[in-house]
């Protein structure tokens, strides 16, 4: 009988072992995926993908907006085909290991998360904008550049695409996989490998300071609250700001005279009083996360002692009935 009965066991967390092979997988399957896709492209329109010859009509000139939309949604269906893949193979429990909880989220947890948000996002701005400023004087051009939200319909794509798919695949693999596989070895080890390969895998360069530290701050955010949905909606939260600003601003980005000396120390005063501020805030989410968890523990405690109460009534109530009853019988 048992020989026949099909056993359906699922772990509840990762381990570091998963933590390597969902790199590798997420550094592999998005890559394949995306050369896949611009070949069947190329041989779809006839046209090469792209061309060092400038005179060559190519897929990326002829077909800007597909090709964003691509490079947006592609590498993000390969991260989330990785995910499903080692969570399957490995049979892992969804909810449990990646930390998706909706029972004890909290809002004035969230409420500091989001203003975590805010103030890295506008901190590191200046930052990144003098950083793109410098890049581009070796030639080289952020992707996200070409991301046309200028109409509604484009920028309400954008916000799946680059807002709320990311959000979630990039927070499964990342924070759910990762950061949660590495935290055996400890948090501190944790918090810096997330980071690390958060902002590597991006491969912006103007963002990757940007990236590392945020990165980092939402594996601690992570672990802290054991609640994956808060940086879920963080990161959304960040790339929507993102879009709405450049969709206000027609996708133009302020000119910033870098000829002028405070243009180049300022950037790097608001990084400092950023990354300050942000720490007093994970101090306050702290104390947040311990007063809620007391409050919690005081209430699991009174529920018990009600409980042991009640058995107690109940032991005294049975014990007089059997006095009771032992004294008519006599």
């Amino acid at each position: 009988m048992l020989k026949n009965q099909k056993i359906n066991y699922r772990q509840n967390s990762y381990n570091t072992s998963d933590s390597g092979i969902m790199v590798g997988l997420a550094l592999v399957i998005p890559q394949f995926l995306m050369i896949a896709i611009t070949l069947i492209c190329s041989s779809a329109t006839g046209l090469p993908f792209s061309s060092v010859d400038p005179n060559v009509k190519t897929f990326v000139d002829t077909y800007p907006t597909l090709y964003t939309v691509l490079c947006g949604i592609v590498p993000q269906v390969g991260m989330l085909i990785s995910f499903f893949f080692l969570s399957e193979r490995k049979k892992i429990h969804y909810a449990k290991a990646n930390q998706i909880h909706l029972k004890n989220f909290n809002w004035i947890v969230m409420l500091i998360v989001l203003a975590i948000g805010v103030v890295c996002l506008f901190g590191f701005t200046p930052f990144v904008n003098w950083f793109d400023h410098i890049v581009e004087g070796w030639g080289y051009t952020s992707s996200t550049a070409n991301i046309d939200v200028g109409t509604v319909g484009k920028f309400i794509g954008a916000v799946f695409y680059i807002g709320l798919l990311p959000a979630i695949v990039e927070e499964l693999v990342f924070r759910g996989v990762i950061t949660n596989g590495i935290k055996e070895k400890g948090i501190k080890t944790a918090v810096l490998f997330s980071a690390i390969l958060f902002a590597v895998m991006h491969q912006n360069l103007q963002q990757f300071v940007y990236q590392l530290f945020l990165g980092g701050v939402m594996a601690y955010i992570v672990l802290k609250t054991g609640n994956i949905l808060y940086t879920m909606l963080l990161h959304f939260f960040n790339n929507f700001v993102v879009l709405l600003d450049s969709h206000l601003n027609g996708g133009k980005t302020p000119k910033i005279d870098y000829g002028n000396a405070w243009n180049n120390i300022y950037p790097f005063l608001l990084v400092i009083l950023t990354v300050a501020v942000v720490i007093g805030l994970l101090f306050l989410l702290n104390f947040v996360l311990k007063k809620q968890k007391t409050k919690q523990s005081n209430s699991q405690l009174e529920v018990q002692q009600a409980k042991n109460n009640k058995q107690s009534i109940g032991k005294q109530k049975n014990q007089i009935e059997t006095t009771n009853r032992d004294l008519t019988l006599q």
